[in-house]
């Protein structure tokens, strides 16, 4: 038997949540994501408050255009600067 799905793009977890909805019979709570940070490596002269962009897409239609990129880097440069 196949499980119920909504059409289009959906963020991953989202489609996971529904998969498990339709599984279980209820619904499941969107909890934020947890990072175990004591395993990261130190990084030396990192500033108290950065930005990590993640360029990749695992689909073409997700993928950004560069001026958009640029949008954002300049939007980020101007908000957060000094």
């Amino acid at each position: 038997q196949l499980l119920p799905a909504r059409p289009g793009l959906l963020f991953e977890q989202e489609r996971n949540r529904e998969t498990l909805r339709a599984l279980l019979g209820h619904n499941v709570p969107l909890l934020p994501p947890r990072f175990d940070v004591s395993r990261l490596p130190d990084v030396p002269n990192l500033p108290e408050r950065y930005v990590v962009l993640s360029l990749g897409a695992g689909q073409p239609e997700r993928l950004w255009p560069t001026a958009r990129w640029a949008e954002l880097l300049r939007w980020l440069g101007a908000t957060f600067s000094g």
